[in-house]
């Protein structure tokens, strides 16, 4: 299976839609459609993945890596990719019961005469307004080894 980050070419087409992966955005018709980042994260590995099904557990290994991935958090993404492909009646993300989660269109590597996409906000030097944080792991800098696993 192969992982969120790294799509062949970093832009995959399937249906109407692009991911593109570098830029960490869906886009329909040149026109970025707004989703969570742990949602963009499951429809990459949906796309990569395409017509074939993906179980939980994968999405939860590969996406959330070690982290404890609940059902309602990976409901709640497939909720969000849904919304954002306009996919109520599941004709493109199906859910298979006791199975995973399945992109039922195919994803292909779009062509390197198209990747001319219009520059997202913050390439182009602009600061996104909302809030943000980023959580990093604390680091033991005492010398006691012991204190590491606190």
């Amino acid at each position: 299976m192969k992982s969120p980050e790294s799509p062949s070419s970093g832009r995959l087409i399937f249906g109407d839609f692009v991911i593109d992966a570098p830029a960490a955005q869906l886009l329909r018709q040149d026109r970025p459609i707004e989703l969570r980042p742990k949602s963009f994260e499951v429809l990459c590995l949906l796309a990569q993945n395409a017509e074939r099904v993906v179980s939980r557990d994968q999405l939860a290994a590969a996406v959330w890596r070690g982290r404890v991935a609940t059902d309602e958090s990976i409901a709640q993404c497939i909720s969000d990719i849904r919304r954002a492909l306009g996919d109520a009646d599941q004709h493109l993300l199906q859910t298979v019961p006791r199975r995973g989660y399945v992109l039922k269109v195919p994803a292909q590597p779009t062509p390197s005469a198209a990747t001319t996409v219009k520059a997202s906000p913050r390439a182009a030097g602009e600061v996104n307004e909302r809030p943000s944080i980023v959580v990093r792991p604390f680091v033991n800098i005492s010398e006691g080894a012991r204190l590491d696993m606190l």
